[in-house]
């Protein structure tokens, strides 16, 4: 299992330092933590989206408060603006 998850890891890193561009719907599943590599490599290697793609992204991640404990401190180290998770609850 080791020997696969670095396989994914590495094809992952391939994959980003080619310039994949990196969807809406892989965001949302990298959100979700199944495998907890993705988030971390694909916000170093391509960062957060910009502009309606980041609020979509700030909307995806809520959707998925049950692994906030582990999106929230890697999308506010990416520099995400808090302010757009809470914009919804206020």
């Amino acid at each position: 299992l080791n020997s696969e998850c670095h396989q994914i890891r590495e094809i992952t890193l391939m994959l980003l330092a080619a310039g994949a561009h990196v969807s809406m719907g892989i965001y949302a599943f990298a959100l979700q933590g199944h495998v907890p590599e993705h988030l971390p490599l694909i916000l170093e290697h391509a960062g957060l989206p910009r502009g309606d793609r980041l609020e979509e992204l700030a909307r995806r991640a809520l959707g998925e408060m049950q692994s906030a404990s582990f999106w929230l401190p890697l999308l506010l180290k990416a520099g995400m603006d808090p302010r757009l998770l809470l914009q919804d609850k206020m």
